[in-house]
C-alpha cells in the first residue's frame, strides 16, 4: 500500500513538473473554430475565374509543437494542392502526406508518425476541402473548410490574411502575393489524446496566387 501511494506521489509530481515546463502557443494566435461535418460530397466546380490563378506547387505547410521547455518547427514536405477559382469562390482539395512530417526533433517526429499521435500508416493523407471564405479583401476574412486528420472529418474555420510579398533587390519569384492562414488547432477534437504532451499545434498554410 505505501509503495502504491509513492508510485502515486512521484507520478502526480512528475506531472505537476511538466505542467511547469510546458510550452504553450501563443495567446494571440487565433485558434480554429471546429464543428461536426454535416456537408454531403458535391461535385467539384468547373473552375472560370481566369484572373486569379493559384500557384498550387508551390503551396506550403508548416507548425510549430509545445513539448516540455521547448518549441518545436516543423513542416509537411508533401502536398499535393489542387485549389482554383470559381467565380470569387475558392474549390478543390489540399491533400497531405503524413509520412512527410519533419520536424527539428527526430524522436519528435518519430513520436508524432506513431499511433500515439497522427498514426501516419493507419491515416496516410490528412486533407482540407475549402467550403466559404468571408470578408471583402481578405483582410480580417475567415475561411470554412472541411478537415480531415486522423480518420476524423470536421469543419474548421479559420482567419486568412491577403499578403503582398516584397522580392529582395535582384531576386525573381515566381509570385507577388498570397493567402497566409496562422491558427492553433486542438487535436483532441480529431481523437488525438496526450497525457505529458500539449494537442494544439500550430499551423501556418501559405497558399500562393497570381492576379492576372
Amino acid at each position: 500500500m505505501k509503495k502504491f501511494a509513492l508510485l502515486i506521489i512521484i507520478l502526480g509530481l512528475g506531472f505537476g513538473a511538466w505542467q511547469l515546463l510546458a510550452t504553450k502557443p501563443d495567446g494571440s494566435t487565433p485558434q480554429a473554430v471546429v464543428t461536426p461535418d454535416t456537408s454531403t460530397d458535391t461535385p467539384p466546380k468547373e473552375i472560370t475565374d481566369k484572373k486569379i490563378a493559384v500557384l498550387n506547387e508551390l503551396v506550403t505547410i508548416s507548425f510549430k509543437g509545445f513539448g516540455p521547455g521547448k518549441v518545436h518547427n516543423g513542416s509537411f514536405t508533401t502536398i499535393k494542392s489542387a485549389l482554383g477559382y470559381t467565380d470569387i469562390a475558392l474549390t478543390g482539395t489540399i491533400t497531405v502526406s503524413m509520412d512527410s512530417l519533419a520536424s527539428d526533433n527526430e524522436k519528435l517526429t518519430e513520436h508524432l508518425k506513431s499511433s500515439a499521435f497522427f498514426d501516419v500508416v493507419k491515416y496516410p493523407t490528412a486533407t482540407f476541402v475549402p467550403k466559404n471564405i468571408t470578408g471583402a479583401d481578405a483582410q480580417g476574412a475567415e475561411m470554412t473548410g472541411a478537415m480531415t486528420i486522423h480518420g476524423i472529418t470536421k469543419n474548421i474555420t479559420f482567419p486568412v490574411q491577403y499578403k503582398k510579398v516584397i522580392p529582395a533587390p535582384n531576386v525573381k519569384m515566381a509570385y507577388t502575393e498570397s493567402y497566409v492562414s496562422t491558427f492553433t488547432l486542438n487535436m483532441k477534437e480529431f481523437g488525438i489524446n496526450q497525457t505529458f504532451a500539449n494537442e494544439t499545434i500550430e499551423l501556418t498554410v501559405t497558399v500562393p496566387i497570381i492576379n492576372k
